[in-house]
């Protein structure tokens, strides 16, 4: 999407418009797919008058033909266009401004849950956190919880940063961007922690969750990390100056990355092939598990099987690490490995495991 225009890349290379229209002019959103539809939002904005109306335009068929659904009704007052979208468990969620709406029926009907409370002038970004909802905005910072009983917004989390920007989710961690800031924690508990190591004035635009590697678009390009923030490194081959590109937004089709940016257009990249596999299996179904995970001195094997096995840790380089001998029970020492993700293979007999382990 793009302003007043959305349109669809297809295989050859040929960018298509399937702009959705219905008299006058719309400014679009940030589109979403799910359920194979896809759901673009949008505002018809009159300057000077506020916002008009709202929409919701859907399309089964690739942008091929449109429907459109009454979207919320948005603040008269408000003089900003941005709206973005998020479906989760078949509920439509639609920010704009200061204000959230949320629809259970697909757009028919809408439940206004803005954060009028805690007087939030942004509503920056959603997740959804073992069924809460959160969100990061307003000049308050930090990151708000809401109770949806009685529509009110508290603060939570932990997190008091003067302006919270984006959520970022990997595995176990949960990142939330601030400006200048990037900050992690560990679930269930943990404490917030700093993870910028690598990165030197910047600021956070977008995410992506590829392989094992976390992906941040900023302004001075693009970075990735292996360890959940531990270390930053770019990832701006084919730019003479990242910053000058601007790079903005971040996807994946296939089997190439794609970046656009601010002003210079859009940019693909092959994805480098992952050295180790991180699908996580067990021919065991389950028989053979590590613990606690993540770790950070000691590693506990504990198998459902009797008797001695082997175990080899390798790092996501696909660099043996470790490797030895253990009983089912015995607590294994990790001081000699650094803080990130590797890989443990266990083989008890026949029986065989492979999974990922994070050591904080």
């Amino acid at each position: 999407t793009f302003w007043d225009s959305v349109y669809r890349l297809e295989s050859s290379g040929v960018h298509v418009n399937i702009t959705p229209r219905q008299g006058g002019k719309w400014t679009y959103g940030v589109s979403t797919v799910y359920k194979d539809t896809l759901y673009v939002p949008a505002r018809y904005f009159a300057r000077g008058q506020g916002v008009d109306s709202s929409k919701v335009f859907k399309s089964g068929n690739n942008g091929s033909s449109w429907r459109a659904v009454n979207g919320p009704v948005f603040s008269s007052s408000s003089i900003q266009v941005n709206t973005d979208i998020r479906m989760h468990a078949d509920t439509m969620y639609l920010m704009g401004d200061n204000q959230l709406f949320y629809s259970s029926d697909f757009g028919k009907t809408w439940v206004d849950i803005s954060p009028a409370n805690i007087g939030c002038n942004q509503v920056n970004d959603i997740l959804f956190l073992n069924g809460q909802l959160l969100m990061t905005g307003c000049s308050l910072g930090g990151v708000f919880k809401l109770d949806k009983g009685a529509k009110t917004w508290a603060r939570d989390f932990g997190f008091v940063f003067r302006y919270s920007e984006t959520f970022m989710k990997r595995d176990s961690v949960v990142f939330i961007t601030a400006q200048d800031d990037i900050q992690r924690k560990y679930l269930p508990v943990g404490n917030w922690q700093q993870a910028t190591t690598g990165l030197n004035q910047f600021y956070v635009y977008n995410h992506l969750n590829l392989n094992q590697n976390l992906f941040i678009t900023t302004s001075v390009g693009v970075f990735k990390t292996e360890d959940y923030g531990n270390n930053w490194s770019d990832f701006n081959v084919g730019w003479v100056d990242p910053s000058i590109v601007y790079p903005v937004n971040i996807a994946v089709f296939g089997d190439t990355m794609f970046v656009g940016t601010g002003s210079k257009g859009v940019y693909k990249q092959a994805i480098p092939p992952n050295p180790v596999s991180l699908n996580e299996f067990s021919s065991a179904d389950g028989m053979i598990k590590l613990y606690p995970n993540p770790a950070s001195d000691v590693l506990t094997i504990n198998s459902e099987k009797e008797g001695q096995g082997t175990y080899k840790i390798y790092d996501q380089s696909g660099k043996l690490m470790m490797e030895g001998e253990f009983k089912t029970g015995q607590s294994l020492s990790l001081v000699r490995l650094t803080p990130g993700m590797y890989i443990v293979k266990v083989t008890q007999g026949k029986i065989s495991s492979e999974q990922k382990l994070l050591i904080k």
